[in-house]
């Protein structure tokens, strides 16, 4: 069973701490760090917490309603606009950005929201933003998708590789990886398609480094 500490940001499976994806990556110096002020970072980190918590909850509106193909355009499309008109002014544009995404090309098919991972065979754990299927050549495919207030860095395709090979451990390699920047003016999201092989490499021998710097598994 997989534990989560929101205010620590640590996990816990069967009561035994595990490392996070970000934890990991932060830690051998593969994950981008911000240098700003403290009261900079203050704020992104605020507005990105709000930003994942509100696409959550209209995620999660989708599964419910079972209207998981696109936004439609009845109730629950007018439930969203509602609750966007009323989340900080600061986040508006990102969740528009977030909706356009719904609409867009991908047909993304919502299957689950901030789902909870934990890999045995490399003992860390993580949670995916969004597991969906999405259109790709003609064909629904599995996606495992992360969402950015801010724009792309060629790290965050080893967090959703360790993502993808926590949750699909047999067949990680075939599935979709998205890394989707919500706009904060609202228009239609960057989506950038992560493939590479090396990827799951890259990750994989950080949590090899990680786990000799500690001197443990």
């Amino acid at each position: 069973m997989i534990e989560f500490d929101e205010a620590t940001h640590t996990y816990k499976v069967d009561g035994v701490a595990k490392p996070s994806v970000t934890t990991i990556l932060k830690d051998v110096g593969l994950f981008p760090d911000f240098y700003g002020t403290a009261e900079e970072r203050e704020y992104y980190m605020q507005r990105g917490t709000m930003v994942h918590l509100a696409v959550q909850n209209m995620a999660e509106w989708i599964l419910s309603c079972d209207q998981a193909v696109k936004v439609p355009d009845g109730k629950i499309r007018s439930t969203m606009m509602n609750y966007i008109s009323k989340q900080d002014s600061r986040i508006e544009g990102y969740l528009w950005s977030f909706i356009k995404f719904l609409d867009s090309q991908w047909y993304p098919k919502v299957m689950a929201s901030e789902k909870k991972v934990f890999s045995k065979a490399y003992n860390y754990c993580g949670t995916i933003d969004m597991s969906a299927d999405v259109m790709l050549a003609g064909y629904f495919c599995e996606a495992v998708i992360d969402f950015k207030c801010g724009q792309p860095e060629p790290e965050y395709a080893y967090q959703l590789g360790a993502y993808a090979l926590a949750e699909y451990p047999e067949n990680y390699s075939a599935k979709v990886r998205l890394g989707v920047y919500l706009d904060k003016e609202g228009k239609l999201p960057k989506v950038k398609q992560y493939g590479e092989a090396s990827d799951f490499q890259v990750f994989q021998s950080a949590r090899y480094i990680y786990s000799k710097q500690r001197g443990k598994s």
